[in-house]
């Protein structure tokens, strides 16, 4: 679950991750994970900015509340995509991927980001993992 707003002024973006429940690893039955949140923010097929949360440990089901600011000029707003992804944090190894979300125009939530623009927020929701 998390929410967008947007503040013209300041050009500025805001993504609050909220929480998140039931992640589970593709190939594995681990029932507790270290998760965390990566957001990225591309354009084209150019990751501009990315930013992540703490990590919450031992939970299939965190709560995070935590705000992860992007400063993106208006103009460009209607150009990139966001990327929400979730990892287990591997204390030894590469983190693995537990699935992602793409927002961007043309993408079937691209709704959201149309009405970022005009209502410079949208409520927080939960959004299904792939």
């Amino acid at each position: 679950m998390f929410s967008m707003s947007y503040l013209p002024s300041a050009e500025r973006l805001t993504v609050v991750i909220i929480k998140a429940r039931n992640l589970r690893l593709q190939d594995d039955g681990k029932v507790d994970l270290n998760p965390f949140i990566k957001v990225c923010i591309t354009s084209g097929s150019k990751k501009v900015k990315k930013k992540k949360t703490s990590t919450a440990h031992g939970t299939n089901s965190p709560t995070w509340n935590e705000a992860l600011v992007f400063s993106v000029h208006r103009e460009s707003l209607r150009n990139i995509s966001l990327e929400v992804s979730a990892y287990h944090d591997n204390k030894i190894g590469v983190d693995e991927v537990i699935g992602r979300i793409r927002l961007s125009q043309d993408s079937e939530d691209g709704l959201r980001c149309q009405e970022l623009l005009r209502e410079n927020s949208t409520a927080a929701r939960w959004y299904s993992l792939s």
